[in-house]
């Protein structure tokens, strides 16, 4: 995603007249609550922060697109948010707009002969650092990512599991200590019980007789999903996995002191059983 991903042309008013460009709104308004489920976090704080120092020095130096204060105070609300969200420090700017922009740098002496270089200087201090850090933070997400299946499909079709995997991505790239570590196995425990609501049908996979397991014991339900659909002893080599996913989301949920590798390799295992028990259960359930 850019900055320019943000804005979007403005054709409500007279065709003939200059095509403006205006914020979009609804994008950054979903992004303060949390709810832009199709942009990739990292992505959109990154657009969002080059987006508020292009326009913040364009509105010192008589170059912004952004023009009203309302946009401006709605762009920085989500640069913050947007920054929270993936672990990176926004600072407490001491202002909100570009009014308070404005009467901020008359008061701090940027005001007058060779105003514009000072304002850009301070501009740069404030955002760059914050902008360092998001690439940084691209660049190991980039080298040291969750697992992406081989499937064409960009995801399983089972709502809530794809939701569940998009914020698991999310909670890895963001893991910096054991405890969040810890977090992503237990985020990994939550997608498979979710997995196995889904594909589980006890119509169809519950041996006679049986009874069927609860929604914690995922094991027990892969298993018989896995029993159900494929048929002969090439199912138990699938089996298996499945229950060393499972083991391996658990040990990591439980451990006290587990590592970025011990989670990745979990967080790994799961989005890849998954997109197998995608392959394994026809696509009607």
């Amino acid at each position: 995603m850019r900055p320019d991903d943000l804005l979007i042309a403005d054709t409500s008013g007279d065709p003939w007249s200059a095509t403006s460009t205006e914020l979009r709104r609804d994008l950054l308004e979903s992004a303060i609550k949390g709810e832009a489920a199709d942009e990739d976090d990292l992505e959109l704080a990154d657009a969002l922060v080059r987006l508020a120092h292009r326009e913040l020095e364009g509105f010192a130096t008589q170059g912004n697109v952004i023009t009203e204060d309302a946009d401006s105070e709605l762009l920085l609300r989500a640069c913050s948010v947007a920054c929270k969200r993936v672990g990176v420090d926004f600072p407490d700017l001491p202002f909100r707009d570009f009014s308070g922009f404005y009467k901020y740098w008359r008061r701090e002496g940027m005001a007058g002969s060779g105003s514009w270089a000072a304002r850009r200087e301070y501009l740069d201090g404030v955002f760059e650092p914050v902008e360092d850090a998001l690439l940084n933070l691209s660049v190991r997400s980039f080298d040291d990512g969750i697992a992406v299946p081989i499937s064409p499909r960009t995801a399983t079709g089972w709502a809530v599991v794809d939701r569940e995997i998009r914020e698991l991505r999310r909670r890895f790239e963001v893991a910096r200590s054991e405890q969040d570590h810890s977090a992503v196995g237990t985020a990994c425990v939550r997608i498979l019980e979710h997995l196995g609501d889904v594909c589980f049908d006890s119509a169809r996979h519950l041996p006679a007789g049986v009874e069927a397991p609860p929604r914690d014991k995922t094991k027990a339900r892969f298993d018989m999903v896995i029993s159900a659909e494929l048929t002969g002893t090439d199912n138990e080599t699938l089996r298996r996995l499945a229950r060393t996913t499972v083991e391996l989301a658990h040990q990591v949920k439980h451990r006290t002191t587990p590592s970025r590798r011990d989670a990745g390799i979990a967080a790994d295992s799961v989005v890849l059983l998954a997109n197998m028990m995608r392959r394994i259960v026809p696509l009607s359930n």
